[in-house]
């Protein structure tokens, strides 16, 4: 036997990975370059399947733990390998969540060897209907390391997502009209106040999303008449968030966008648009009170929050990186363990 020789573990990842947005898309790639990064010092080489009968099972991040976890469930009840959840969150809706898939939930953590969700409101839906053992590991995506891209032009450089839902889409607490009134409206203050350059961003394309569509609807009603550019949907989802980063400024309805900014030290004001995840987030790295929920959406407000992210914006990008560098931190021990699993 070749000393030191790398062991191959087989590992099947869920998500809501390859389907035409790259806000889900990243989460896949932070989680394979962590648990690649962990497992390289433990000497095990990780191959990634789609296979019930791999070594072992990571429920990946993203907001498939509520009402729609039955069909999870249903795919993962006669499993035999390990299972882990990581930084996973909780779909609050209106609706209480049947007594049904509530038990079929249960059984699923019942199941699971670590149960890693992504905030701290996650963690009080699921104690709220009977799930205690949960631990707070962060969003996967906050992990993301930016790659080389191109310098973006103008003095205020003003990263904008917006998201427009279609028929079959997700319950959101405004409509697609109230948001694009929303964002237009923050565009235009902001273009009023700075030599703003708005970078729009397409960063979903599938069959309830379109980010073109919100796209060209802000642009409609802006008020305005700055200078823009857009962001084609078709650009590597790496590159993509890595240009987010280069921005002075973000306004986003979508969450990742949201991570990723901060992420990359540029702080904003965010959008809490459904299920509680941006809140969460934001309170997960002691930035809460810059979140504003698009059903109370009020300027002026946002025009006194924004001053103070500017007037304090040395000291706040100080807060953050500090909360975002412990979850870092503390997602690089929960991949340990979870590898850990999987010693002979």
């Amino acid at each position: 036997m070749i000393k030191n020789a790398r062991k191959n573990k087989k590992i099947f990842l869920l998500g809501w990975y390859g389907q035409g947005a790259h806000g889900d898309d990243l989460m896949e790639i932070t989680t394979k370059k962590l648990f690649e990064d962990v497992a390289r010092q433990k000497k095990l080489n990780l191959e990634w399947m789609a296979d019930k009968k791999a070594d072992l099972i990571i429920v990946g991040g993203g907001t498939i733990l509520g009402v729609d976890s039955m069909n999870l469930y249903e795919v993962l009840k006669n499993t035999k390998a390990p299972l882990v959840f990581f930084g996973g969150g909780f779909r609050r809706e209106k609706r209480n969540i049947d007594s049904a898939n509530v038990k079929k939930m249960k059984k699923l953590f019942n199941k699971a060897v670590l149960k890693g969700v992504r905030g701290y409101l996650s963690q009080q839906y699921f104690v709220q209907i009977g799930i205690n053992d949960t631990e707070v590991v962060g969003d996967p995506s906050i992990t993301f390391k930016p790659v080389k891209v191109e310098r973006l032009k103008g003095k205020f450089k003003v990263g904008v997502s917006v998201r427009c839902m279609g028929k079959t889409g997700e319950p959101q607490y405004t409509d697609n009209k109230t948001n694009f009134k929303i964002i237009a409206a923050v565009c235009d203050y902001l273009v009023r106040s700075y030599d703003v350059y708005l970078y729009f961003f397409d960063l979903a394309e599938n069959n309830h999303d379109s980010d073109l569509e919100g796209i060209k609807a802000v642009l409609a009603k802006l008020k305005t008449k700055p200078k823009f550019q857009i962001t084609p949907f078709k650009r590597d989802t790496q590159e993509l968030f890595s240009l987010l980063g280069k921005t002075n400024y973000i306004v986003s309805q979508r969450l990742h966008p949201t991570i990723l900014g901060w992420a990359q030290n540029t702080p904003h004001l965010a959008f809490e648009y459904q299920f509680g995840k941006t809140d969460d987030f934001m309170q997960s790295i002691g930035m809460g009170e810059f979140t504003i929920r698009t059903d109370e959406f009020d300027l002026t407000l946002y025009k006194k929050k924004f001053a103070r992210l500017i007037k304090e914006k040395k000291i706040i990008v100080s807060q953050a990186k500090k909360s975002i560098d412990h979850w870092r931190t503390i997602q690089k021990n929960f991949a340990s363990r979870c590898l850990d699993i999987l010693k002979p």
